[in-house]
């Protein structure tokens, strides 16, 4: 899978990027044709590096689907990614779901 992480005017550590691989690692596992994940990151222009409210997107390619989390907002950066993450996860489970009661169908 590739992962892209587009930073806005943040500056990430090196932990940090490390934790957003690891939660597209998690995805990977949990879902294994996914194709590509596009993290976008955002904070506000004058944010201090404490404060937020910093902004997740993510843009996950399936087979035949793109799958978008917007806007998971938190004053933290670790907790907004960690729900952004966690509200994919939700999304691919249910389109997997919805996969699974189309084919049963057929």
């Amino acid at each position: 899978m590739q992962l892209e992480i587009r930073r806005g005017p943040l500056h990430l550590t090196r932990e940090e990027e490390e934790y957003i691989h690891e939660r597209g690692d998690f995805l990977m596992a949990f879902h294994p044709e996914l194709i590509a994940c596009r993290v976008s990151l955002d904070a506000p222009v004058n944010h201090h590096r404490k404060g937020g409210p910093f902004e997740v997107h993510i843009d996950l390619h399936l087979p035949g689907t793109i799958i978008t989390v917007n806007r998971q907002k938190a004053d933290d950066l670790h907790t907004a990614v960690r729900m952004a993450f966690e509200a994919a996860r939700r999304q691919v489970e249910e389109h997997t779901r919805a996969q699974r009661e189309q084919s049963r169908a057929s």
